[in-house]
């Protein structure tokens, strides 16, 4: 009977599906690209840390100090994920429809806890700033 519980469990552990929200870069809400894990543990598009820390010096998720000397390492195994499900993707459904992708932003917006929610304003604010310098 243990045996069985164990048996179970292992299956069930198995059988848990990923989506697309799961591979999603918290800067730029698109798929992954190149993905960068900071001294923090957070996985951003490669591009994307490097872009935000030479605006704020900071991670975007918990605000821990970082600098393009903070070691970021490629996410091995998410960047696997990210080319399994992008090899799986028909045309169709690799092209969003506005509303889809305007519903996944609003439901990762939802989820995000107050102080996330203010360092993203912040983000927002300071690219929307370096977009008006450009």
């Amino acid at each position: 009977m243990n045996q069985s519980r164990k048996r179970l469990r292992r299956d069930q552990v198995g059988e848990e599906k990923l989506s697309k929200s799961d591979v999603i870069c918290p800067v730029c809400f698109d798929i992954f690209t190149s993905v960068q894990v900071t001294v923090c543990g957070h996985s951003f598009c490669h591009e994307c840390i490097h872009k935000s820390i030479a605006q704020t010096q900071q991670c975007p998720i918990c605000g821990t100090k970082l600098s393009r000397d903070s070691g970021f390492a490629p996410n091995f195994s998410l960047n696997d994920i990210v080319a399994k499900i992008r090899s799986q993707e028909t045309h169709h459904d690799a092209s969003l429809s506005y509303d889809a992708y305007y519903g996944n932003v609003l439901q990762m917006v939802k989820n995000l806890k107050p102080n996330h929610l203010i360092a993203l304003n912040e983000q927002i604010s300071s690219q929307i700033d370096l977009n008006k310098k450009l």
